[in-house]
């Protein structure tokens, strides 16, 4: 059986603390300074631009595309698929999103439903199509 000696310990102290100052530093949220907004997207390309609204409002809107229909609603600074006539209901079941890069998608329909901050340009990748 092998023992720990003193070494051993500081590496293995060192190593789960630079875990922990990793985890805590990617899941930190962004310093947004710019409006958060709706982007629902059909077959990649966007349909339709929603904002949030004043807290406990609630709005809902029906995408109909030839996949079928979902109903979105927004509720105050969230939103979710409140109905779809996809066969999994993946979408539906997802619930509420409401930070910036989260995503609901219903394969089925070609919709992606996705939040979005104004002026977010950079010199990162969005994401890639093939």
């Amino acid at each position: 059986m092998y023992k720990l000696n003193k070494a051993d310990m500081i590496v293995f102290l060192f190593i789960f603390f630079i875990s922990i100052v990793g985890i805590i530093f990617i899941n930190k949220p962004k310093n947004n300074n710019g409006k958060k907004y709706i982007s629902v997207q059909l077959e990649g390309k966007e349909i339709m631009k929603l904002d949030f609204l004043e807290e406990n409002t609630k709005e809902e809107k029906r995408i109909d595309s030839k996949y079928g229909y979902n109903i979105i609603e927004v509720f105050g600074d969230k939103v979710r698929v409140l109905e779809a006539d996809c066969k999994d209901k993946v979408d539906v079941k997802q619930g509420y999103i409401k930070n910036t890069g989260e995503t609901l998608v219903c394969l089925p329909h070609r919709l992606v439903i996705e939040i979005k901050e104004e002026g977010e340009g950079g010199n990162y990748i969005d994401h890639i199509n093939y």
